[in-house]
């Protein structure tokens, strides 16, 4: 995927440089049909995120198809997110995590979190590194998601609920709460948040 994203990528450069140039010209600079070349330019179209997560060449874990992708280009850059996620199973950093939380909710991220817990408890892994790698992850962000699992039952059962129904907050501030020791404290911040978003 990565090949043909910078295809796709060299392809819009050929054409933003002149504006005499046309899909018909860069089909017959490249020998290959005008819908081929269309195709290859939707993926640039991507937002940046997923674009850095498809140039990733330390990624092993499956990416989603072509077809898939030029699916999704088209749809808003937060929705892209979403949509890749429930695509691959992965998560994207992203600047505003408060939307993508709007749109994904919080169940994809305690499912995996405690499919980690699971594994990770097994003991067939010697540290988070070496847990965090099979996952495509590192040792921090496979931290960062079990710690999810630190906060308060109510708060999981607030949260772990389909997206229509979860508070608008980001995940940044669900591990700020789960960093709290006391449950009780938990309880007031996540209530504070939640009344501060008018959830």
């Amino acid at each position: 995927m990565r090949t043909f994203l910078k295809k796709g990528r060299g392809y819009r450069a050929w054409l933003d440089a002149d504006d005499g140039r046309s899909t018909k010209h860069l089909a017959e600079r490249e020998g290959c049909s005008r819908p081929r070349i269309c195709q290859l330019l939707v993926l640039t179209r991507l937002a940046p995120e997923l674009q850095a997560d498809l140039d990733d060449e330390a990624r092993t874990t499956p990416v989603p198809t072509e077809r898939e992708l030029r699916a999704i280009a088209d749809l808003p850059a937060m929705e892209q997110v979403w949509k890749y996620m429930e695509l691959t199973g992965e998560l994207v950093e992203v600047r505003d995590s408060r939307k993508v939380a709007r749109l994904a909710g919080f169940q994809h991220l305690f499912a995996r979190a405690r499919a980690l817990r699971e594994r990770y408890d097994s003991g067939q892994y010697r540290n988070l590194d070496e847990l965090g790698a099979t996952e495509g992850i590192t040792g921090g962000r496979a931290s960062q998601l079990m710690n999810l699992l630190l906060l308060a039952p109510e708060i999981i059962a607030a949260l772990d609920v389909p997206k229509e129904r979860a508070p608008r907050l980001s995940e940044r501030e669900l591990r700020k709460i789960a960093r709290l020791f006391e449950h009780e404290e938990q309880r007031a911040v996540f209530g504070r948040m939640v009344r501060a978003m008018g959830g």
